[in-house]
């Protein structure tokens, strides 16, 4: 999908080859993460139907998506709560990571100052 594409309300899992995430800064593309099998994206649109916030492009031939919707979600997470934790455990991780590039950018900005 693309950075600002109507959400599906799904999220994506990487059952084999690459995904990459890119987000588009002020007309130039940047890559946030390469995500390769096991790994997940598009969980926002589980809880919100906003538009996708990054770019999703496959980059292997031998790549394989499985989806995610919010029915399946909720009766997932319902049978199997260590889904859900190691789901939350991985979306705050990646919240953890936007603070620190967010923190490297003030610094920089501030020092240009």
């Amino acid at each position: 999908f693309d950075e600002n594409a109507i959400s599906d309300g799904k999220m994506y899992f990487v059952l084999s080859g690459v995904v990459r995430i890119v987000k588009d800064y002020h007309g130039h593309p940047k890559e946030v993460r390469n995500l390769d099998e096991g790994a997940f994206f598009g969980e926002m649109a589980l809880i919100s139907r906003q538009p996708r916030s990054a770019k999703a492009v496959v980059q292997s031939d031998d790549a394989k998506i499985g989806s995610l919707d919010q029915e399946q979600f909720i009766k997932i997470a319902k049978i199997n709560p260590p889904f859900l934790f190691t789901l939350l455990k991985a979306v705050l991780a990646r919240i953890a990571d936007s603070e620190k590039v967010i923190e490297k950018l003030t610094e920089s900005i501030s020092h240009k100052d």
